[in-house]
């Protein structure tokens, strides 16, 4: 699975073939803190975007001092309420690793890491269709955060 996250990372610089479906910027009806629980609150957030700039979402990073989890979660704002493949992945430093692969998605994809006192990094993906012979946008791979 991390041989697969690094690798969609290498080929975002690559053209791509364009996919089907609208880019149009829609309104997400989901938040962060909807998609990853009450109880998160928002460390940190990224764009999510093609090779040539165009953003598809934002990939956030949220805790939960109930859980001591850290969730990722890959928001869309193009190709909303499409079916296309929408990815997600989070690491943290003691080894727990956790992602959402393979699977199309309307609004957003999320993952889980129990991570307490521990550096986490994570990762968002968004396809502009329901195979990755469509165009890619890609978050870049985070620096580790929550580290202190």
């Amino acid at each position: 699975m991390i041989k697969r996250v690094f690798a969609a990372v290498a080929t975002a610089g690559l053209t791509l073939l364009a996919g089907a479906g609208s880019a149009d910027a829609a309104t997400n009806p989901y938040t962060a803190q909807q998609a990853c629980g009450s109880s998160y609150y928002l460390q940190h957030s990224m764009p999510v975007t093609t090779a040539s700039g165009a953003t598809y979402g934002r990939v956030y990073l949220m805790y939960s001092n109930t859980t001591k989890k850290n969730c990722a979660v890959t928001l869309k704002s193009a190709y909303v309420g499409a079916s296309t493949l929408t990815e997600v992945y989070i690491e943290s430093k003691n080894g727990a690793v956790d992602g959402e692969f393979d699977h199309t998605h309307l609004y957003y994809a999320n993952a889980y890491v129990y991570s307490p006192n521990d550096c986490v990094r994570y990762q968002g993906f968004i396809w502009s269709g329901a195979t990755t012979s469509s165009t890619l946008a890609a978050s870049a791979l985070s620096g580790w955060h929550g580290c202190g």
